[in-house]
C-alpha cells in the first residue's frame, strides 16, 4: 500500500514535469509569433512567463533578449544574453547576438571577444566577418577590418554595404583610388546613402566642392543622418557660404553633440569669421573627442597664431605634421624656425 502510494507520488510528480514543460514551450512559441509580429513588449511577457517555469531556458533568454534591444533596454538585454550563455555556455547564436549588441553600443572589444569565442561555428556567415569588420573599425584596426569585410563579400558578393564599409577603410587609409573603385562597382541607381557621401568625402580631398556637394546632397534627401549635415557644412565653408555651413553644422550637433568632426567644422567657421578664442575652444574639444580628429591641430595652430601665441602654434602644427597632415609642413618651416 505504501509502495503504491509512493509509486503515485513519483508519478503525479512526473506528470506535472511533462504538463509545465508543454506549458513552457507554448509560452516561449507564443512569445516566438509576437516577436515576428514586432510586438515586443507581449514576446517580452510571454518569454519572462516561460522563463518563470524554467530558469534554465536559454532559447528564452536568447529571444527575450532580442525583445529588449528592440525596445531600446540594452541593459536587460544584455543581462539576458548574459544569462543564455551561463546556461548553455555553447549558446553560440546568444554569443553572436551579444557581440552585435556590443559593436552597436561602440563596446567594440567586447564584440571582438563574443566573436573570437565562436568563429569556429561561424566561418560561412558573412554577416559574422561584417559584424566582426564593424567592430575592427571602431578600434582602427584598419587591416584586420579589410581582412574580414573581404571575407565577408566573398560570402555574399550582392550585399552593398559590406562594399560601402571597405571602401571606407581605404578612404580612412588615404587609398582613394581603391576606394574610388570599389564605389564605381555600385550603381547611384541603388540609392545607398552612405555612397553618395563618401563619394563626396573623395571629392571634398580632390578639392572638387561643387561636385562633393552634389553627392552630399543626394545622401541627405535619401537619410537626414546629422554625419551628411555636418559634412555638407564642411563643403560650404570651404565654398565661403559660412552662415549655410554654420547652420548645417549645428543642425547636424543637435542631434550629436558628440562628433569631433562636428566640434572641428565649427571650429573652422570661427576661424574663419577671425573669432580665434571660440576657434580655439572648439578645436580642443575635438581634439578631447579623438586625438586623431584630422586638420584640428592644423586650425588650432593658425588660431594660436593669429593670437601671437607662437608657441602653441608651433606645438599644434608639428602635431599636424606628425599625424601625417602636410597642410602645416610650409608655414611650420617658415613661421616656427
Amino acid at each position: 500500500m505504501k509502495q503504491y502510494f509512493a509509486l503515485g507520488i513519483v508519478l503525479f510528480f512526473l506528470a506535472c514535469t511533462k504538463s509545465a514543460d508543454v506549458k513552457r514551450q507554448q509560452l516561449f512559441l507564443k512569445g516566438n509569433i509576437a516577436l515576428e509580429e514586432n510586438d515586443n513588449k507581449q514576446a517580452i511577457y510571454y518569454y519572462t512567463q516561460s522563463i518563470e517555469l524554467s530558469d534554465t531556458f536559454a532559447a528564452a533568454f536568447n529571444n527575450r533578449a532580442i525583445a529588449y534591444e528592440r525596445e531600446g533596454d540594452y541593459q536587460e538585454a544584455l543581462h539576458d544574453y548574459d544569462k543564455a550563455t551561463q546556461v548553455n555556455p555553447d549558446f553560440k547564436e546568444a554569443y553572436f547576438n551579444r557581440a552585435k549588441l556590443w559593436n552597436d553600443l561602440g563596446n567594440y572589444k567586447n564584440a571582438l571577444t563574443d566573436l573570437d569565442l565562436i568563429v569556429e561555428g561561424y566561418t560561412d556567415s558573412a554577416n559574422f566577418y561584417f559584424i566582426k569588420g564593424l567592430s575592427n573599425t571602431g578600434l582602427k584596426y584598419y587591416e584586420e577590418a579589410i581582412t574580414n569585410f573581404e571575407k565577408a563579400n566573398a560570402l555574399n558578393p550582392e550585399n552593398t554595404e559590406i562594399l560601402i564599409n571597405l571602401a571606407t577603410i581605404y578612404y580612412y587609409q588615404k587609398q582613394f583610388d581603391k576606394s574610388e573603385i570599389i564605389l564605381s562597382k555600385i550603381s547611384e541607381a541603388e540609392n545607398y546613402p552612405d555612397a553618395f557621401n563618401l563619394r563626396s568625402l573623395i571629392l571634398i580631398k580632390q578639392g572638387e566642392f561643387d561636385e562633393a556637394l552634389e553627392n552630399v546632397n543626394k545622401a541627405i534627401r535619401l537619410n537626414s543622418n546629422p554625419y551628411y549635415y555636418n559634412n555638407r557644412g564642411y563643403i560650404f565653408l570651404m565654398q565661403g557660404e559660412l552662415d549655410k555651413g554654420i547652420r548645417d553644422i549645428d543642425h547636424s550637433m543637435r542631434v550629436d553633440d558628440k562628433n569631433p568632426w562636428a566640434f572641428r567644422n565649427k571650429g573652422i567657421y570661427y576661424f574663419l569669421n577671425k573669432d580665434y578664442d571660440h576657434a580655439i575652444e572648439m578645436l580642443q574639444n575635438s581634439l578631447m573627442l579623438d586625438p586623431s580628429t584630422e586638420h584640428s591641430n592644423f586650425y588650432l595652430g593658425l588660431s594660436y597664431q593669429q593670437l601671437g601665441n607662437k608657441e602653441k602654434a608651433c606645438t599644434n602644427f608639428q602635431k599636424s605634421i606628425e599625424s601625417g597632415e602636410d597642410l602645416a609642413t610650409d608655414i611650420y618651416r617658415e613661421y616656427c624656425h
